[in-house]
């Protein structure tokens, strides 16, 4: 029908091609007919009648099913059905590396553990030999392809490892690990001795150390039940580490963001070495097939030295990452005790610790320990060691975490009963005018701490005990800009600081003070005792102090700071912040003209100050009225409080 209308409309249009006009009209009105036929076509609105479907297009088309999880599950066991049935069928290893990269963590696993039975499987067999290099056999270019796809397959381990799901990196890991058990199995059978498959593992370090999302629990894993625990994976892992971390460093200015990641990785694992070998017998726990020992020459795994060398050579090379300031302090922590007793050249470190040490803060204290052990036990010489500790004695030193640790080391530092009398003046008068502003805790470290300096170094006594003309208002020789020690006259002063701690508000304190005053007695004393006090341990030692008589008090103590009154039935108790309360509350003087009526405001003042005695809990205080001369507001009323 709308066929017909647009053909009518064409003639009109070609009888009226005199006229332009209507010519005109009657295009207009075509082509309006012709997008409306269009449309109705599009839509197949009720009316119009769209093309039949051939019979043969509808017979035969089968509905295909939706893929589920179980259904991908069955066909991933049916390709692997396929696989160890034929050798036709090894293209299915594609699918099943595709299925390797599913959302799906359930996928994921199922693909995963198949493909690993399959090459475990031509493993054993020796399908996956390297064949040699002029061998052009059907059977040696089979086995390249399928050394192919094995390392793809190890590869597609390695990016899981970025998984979102904690399961699937530890699935990953697991995998790689059995992998890297299996192929070196393998080899060792194929060539009559002891190989590790390094290659495969040297994949897996770095796509440990490389990966920006690898959980916490997945790393603790592969830190307590393999790198802590078999010997060949610590080796290997820091011999691969080495030259992953120089590649790093030189690609550090160009992918910082990636650098950054693979330092911290490194640097976490490195740090949670408990198990690093002191004897070569203790070099017996192997992942794969460990090395057997040979009276002509000492394999590498099981060479005590081989093992300290790579130790060395992995923490150099990390500590040349670029480091962020908590690494920093990390590795300084424990550079004493984990690091430079197990290199075989820790003098290596000294241009690491010198350069720590002269930066000073927080992290020339951390750099102390490492410093001292290598001038103690290697024979490190710095001339400038006293001037250096002596200027890290600033007023935030009283206040950092690691006080208690710089103390031991200061107290072992001037040990020496050869120490000039000048240098140990200084830092006695500069830790007495640290005190001033010192908290607490700080304080009762300085006292004892002085108290052991000034008995073992006799010659210092004259800085409490000075012979000769006193003269009040005299200014301290004392220099406390100083940078040098033997130059800032401490010698010439007094200790007139801890003096005044003698009225400190602390009674601890002021009575610690006092011991300067007595007769020096006592040969030393313990520091162990006063390291580690802080306000929480001075608190409870106050709170928990045995009374032997318990004053007398006039009112029952509060529970806590806010008390609450009960409340009556169907009420909400309401809180009250106890304070000190004032003998006499009175109405302060408000100028207003005087009024026969009493003034809202004073009606207002009069019911909070009802509310506020009804408010108190203790039933001692009591609201008294009495006379008074203001006559503007209370004409004959005053309102006191008892004391309780």
């Amino acid at each position: 029908m709308l066929r017909s209308l647009l053909l009518q409309l064409a003639m009109m249009c070609s009888l009226t091609s005199g006229c332009p006009d209507l010519r005109r009209q009657s295009r207009k009105v075509l082509e309006i007919f012709a997008r409306l036929l269009l449309y109705l076509r599009n839509k197949k609105m009720p009316g119009v009648i769209g093309k039949r479907k051939r019979v043969a297009d509808t017979v035969g088309a089968v509905e295909k099913p939706k893929k589920t999880v179980g259904y991908i599950k069955g066909e991933i066991a049916t390709l692997e059905q396929e696989i160890n049935e034929s050798a036709k069928n090894y293209n299915h290893f594609a699918a099943l590396l595709n299925y390797c990269g599913s959302k799906n963590g359930d996928i994921v696993h199922a693909a995963t553990a198949a493909l690993y039975r399959l090459f475990a499987t031509f493993l054993k067999e020796g399908k996956l030999v390297k064949p040699a290099e002029n061998d052009k056999s059907p059977a040696a270019t089979v086995a390249l392809w399928l050394r192919g796809k094995y390392v793809d397959y190890s590869k597609k381990l390695c990016t899981l490892l970025d998984h979102p799901e904690a399961g699937v990196q530890l699935t990953a890991l697991t995998l790689l690990l059995r992998l890297l058990k299996d192929e070196s199995v393998q080899l060792s059978e194929s060539q009559g001795s002891a190989h590790f498959a390094n290659d495969h593992y040297m994949r897996t370090v770095e796509a440990v150390l490389y990966s920006s999302s690898l959980s916490d629990e997945v790393r603790d894993v592969f830190v307590t039940k393999h790198w802590n625990v078999h010997d060949d994976l610590r080796f290997y892992f820091m011999k691969n580490a080495t030259k992953l971390a120089e590649d790093a460093i030189a690609i550090k200015d160009e992918e910082p963001e990636r650098v950054a990641t693979f330092t911290a990785n490194l640097h976490n694992i490195l740090s949670a070495l408990r198990t690093m070998p002191t004897d070569e017998s203790e070099i017996n726990e192997f992942w794969t097939n460990g090395p057997k020992a040979s009276k002509k020459k000492t394999p590498q795994l099981l060479d005590l030295s081989a093992h300290k060398k790579t130790f060395q050579e992995c923490w150099l090379a990390a500590l040349r990452l670029p480091l962020t300031m908590d690494l920093y302090k990390n590795v300084l922590l424990i550079m004493h005790k984990r690091i430079v007793v197990h290199m075989p050249k820790p003098q290596l470190l000294m241009d690491f610790l010198t350069d720590s040490y002269n930066a000073g803060g927080p992290i020339a204290l951390l750099a102390l320990n490492g410093l001292f052990q290598l001038m103690q036990s290697h024979n490190l010489d710095y001339p400038n060691f006293f001037k250096q500790l002596y200027n890290l004695f600033d007023r935030n030193l009283m206040h950092v975490r690691y006080r208690s640790r710089f103390v031991r080391l200061v107290d072992l530092f001037l040990s020496s009963t050869h120490l000039p009398a000048g240098i140990a003046a200084s830092f006695i008068k500069r830790m007495s005018r640290l005190s001033l502003t010192a908290p607490p805790a700080a304080i009762v470290i300085i006292i004892p701490f002085t108290y052991n300096l000034l008995k073992r170094h006799p010659t210092c006594m004259t800085l409490i005990h000075k012979m000769g003309e006193i003269t009040t208002g005299a200014e301290d020789p004392f220099d406390p800009e100083e940078p040098e020690p033997l130059n800032s006259r401490a010698l010439e002063s007094s200790l007139w600081e801890l003096a005044t701690l003698q009225n400190h508000y602390h009674p601890n304190v002021a009575t610690l003070a006092k011991i300067l005053q007595e007769q020096f007695t006592k040969p030393s004393y313990n520091l162990e005792d006063f390291l580690d006090h802080n306000y929480s341990t001075m608190l409870d030692a106050e709170l928990t102090r045995h009374m032997k008589k318990v004053p007398a008090i006039e009112f029952e103590a509060p529970k806590s700071v806010f008390c609450m009154p009960k409340a009556k039935d169907g009420e909400e108790a309401a809180v009250v912040e106890v304070g000190p309360v004032p003998t006499t509350i009175s109405e302060p003087a408000i100028n207003r003209p005087s009024s026969v009526h009493t003034p809202r405001r004073a009606r207002r003042q009069l019911r909070r100050l009802k509310g506020f005695t009804r408010s108190i809990p203790s039933q001692r205080t009591t609201l008294s009225l009495a006379a008074t001369s203001d006559s503007h507001y209370f004409p004959d009323k005053q309102f006191s409080i008892q004391p309780w």
